[in-house]
């Protein structure tokens, strides 16, 4: 018979929302966070060196902004929980940012990463970077 384990999960705060970083042990070794946005808040830009972020809205409207290295415009994938569209798959080395669009209630992803993130392992930029697209 297998034992229960109590785990805890970093909780990491920013003026955006928070991040709720998920220990899950398996021989593939994904890292799951949730990622929760504050009203009409944006947060971003990432990009990660190796791993895949396996985005998925659970809650609230949102949209994911992906940066096109070619054109250096925004792609925008507007995500709604009360649609089939909630699921956007960003590769590696592609920027990304998230968006929450709602007035009044906060947007919250789950994020299945294909590895372990680190400060090695992906990159970060303010995300005003790109403010002039968004509008």
């Amino acid at each position: 018979m297998s034992r229960l384990l109590k785990k805890t999960f970093k909780i990491i705060n920013s003026k955006n929302g928070s991040i709720y970083k998920i220990k899950y042990f398996s021989k593939i070794n994904n890292e799951i966070y949730i990622n929760n946005i504050l009203p009409k808040k944006k947060k971003g830009w990432i990009f990660h060196l190796k791993n895949t972020c396996n985005l998925f809205l659970i809650y609230g409207k949102a949209r994911i902004l992906l940066v096109n290295k070619k054109t250096n415009k925004i792609k925008k994938i507007k995500l709604n929980v009360d649609k089939y569209c909630n699921n956007v798959v960003v590769p590696p080395k592609k920027w990304f940012a998230l968006e929450n669009l709602s007035n009044n209630s906060e947007a919250i992803f789950l994020n299945i990463l294909s590895g372990k993130h680190s400060s090695k392992e992906s990159l970060k930029k303010d995300i005003n970077l790109y403010e002039k697209f968004l509008a």
